[in-house]
């Protein structure tokens, strides 16, 4: 199986995990459901999906009505709460991370809960990401990304957004030029 064969065996896998848990239908009682990151760009190199949940205003209140809510899905295993999905650092929205497990596969499941002004701050950035892809830069973006995950830095100093940034506006096609281009910034 090829590298963009294996993201699109996970984004149905995904797509299944999604049916079985009914996230979404959870999620829409309080406001509008966004896909956002790699499952939104299909560019999926581990089981991992990503929400932004649009609410009017966001509270620990709100935020636990969810939490609640989402605890009674099938298969969960851990939930965590955040105050800030910005790790270290302060943020105007909320985060649960489900950990689901589904024939011994585990699923992280990323949920921000944000005002409009926020998610759009998210979710605006990732639509012209994924204007510009194309099948081969998508195979060079998943092929860094599977490499890089693996880097005691990942999802530290950097994560997948950067990787897309340099493939796709900096035209980085190895992980030599990853290197480079990044120990440059």
């Amino acid at each position: 199986m090829n590298i963009l064969q294996k993201s699109q065996f996970l984004k149905k896998e995904a797509d299944k995990i999604l049916s079985k848990t009914n996230v979404v239908k959870i999620l829409s009682k309080y406001g509008r459901v966004i896909m956002a990151g790699s499952y939104a760009y299909d560019l999926l190199t581990c089981r991992d999906i990503d929400f932004c949940l649009v609410v009017k205003k966001t509270t620990v209140d709100l935020a636990f009505r969810i939490g609640t809510d989402l605890s009674k899905i099938k298969n969960i295993d851990k939930m965590h709460f955040g105050k800030s999905y910005l790790r270290g650092k302060k943020s105007k929205g909320m985060i649960w991370s489900l950990k689901i497990i589904d024939k011994n596969k585990v699923w992280k499941i990323d949920i921000i809960i944000a005002t409009k002004n926020i998610v759009d701050k998210i979710v605006n950035p990732g639509l012209e990401i994924k204007s510009l892809l194309t099948t081969e830069k998508r195979k060079i973006i998943l092929k860094l990304k599977k490499k890089l995950s693996i880097n005691k830095n990942f999802k530290k100093e950097f994560g997948s957004f950067d990787i897309y940034r340099a493939v796709l506006k900096h035209n980085v096609s190895s992980l030599a030029e990853w290197q480079k281009y990044w120990t440059s910034k």
